[in-house]
């Protein structure tokens, strides 16, 4: 054979080889990605008892919700939501699953679970869709304040979103700060309010960690 045709069927030999290596390295590390644990709640959903909550009642819940970063930037659920979930059974084991097995951050107050938006391990919350219907939601406004009114006396769970808030970003302190998005979560709150009163959920803390130590 002619020693061009060598060369050739060398180089062809070497990119099939190639082209295996590759096949076998995706093969390893998809072998190694573990799928998301998935859970659900054991208990029913008792769709009647939480209605009785969204009915009309004589209390104003209002709050904040901000997260004050050590660079002077900042997280707050403007231009997100937050819902008010009736406290059940079911809710109190989704709250379980969800957020309290969970580490907590160290700067997270002890008074709310804070939920990373890529939380790990990571775990699919299977719910019954007519519990997350059965919430009521508001919009929360550029300073991270939300209201609701005619609430009725119970309990609840406040979840409400941490987003980032590019407008406040300051380029000359932490340019390099963009791990700052791996704060955005969600946070929740139970509470009790009864006897037409007007509560307010003050979600606010700092970060105290160092610059670009998260």
């Amino acid at each position: 054979m002619p020693a061009s045709g060598l060369v050739k069927r060398a180089l062809t030999m070497r990119g099939f080889l190639c082209l295996v290596f590759v096949l076998l390295e995706l093969a390893i590390l998809g072998g190694c990605a573990s799928p998301p644990v998935i859970v659900s709640p054991s208990v029913a959903f008792n769709a009647a008892k939480a209605r009785k909550f969204l009915e009309p009642g004589t209390n104003d819940v209002a709050g904040k919700v901000l997260l004050r970063l050590s660079s002077g930037g900042a997280l707050t659920c403007g231009g997100g939501t937050a819902r008010l979930i009736p406290l059940t059974p079911y809710a109190e084991e989704w709250a379980d699953l969800t957020y309290y097995q969970q580490p907590a951050a160290p700067s997270t107050p002890p008074e709310f679970a804070y939920l990373p938006k890529n939380p790990k391990p990571v775990k699919e919350i299977r719910v019954n869709p007519v519990f997350l219907a059965t919430t009521r939601q508001v919009l929360c406004d550029r300073d991270g304040q939300f209201r609701f009114d005619q609430v009725a006396d119970g309990d609840y769970f406040l979840e409400a979103q941490l987003i980032w808030q590019q407008d406040i970003y300051d380029e000359l302190h932490f340019f390099h700060g963009r791990t700052y998005f791996s704060k955005e979560g969600t946070v929740l709150r139970r509470f009790h309010i009864q006897g037409g009163k007007a509560l307010f959920l003050d979600l606010q803390w700092d970060v105290t960690n160092r610059r670009f130590n998260f």
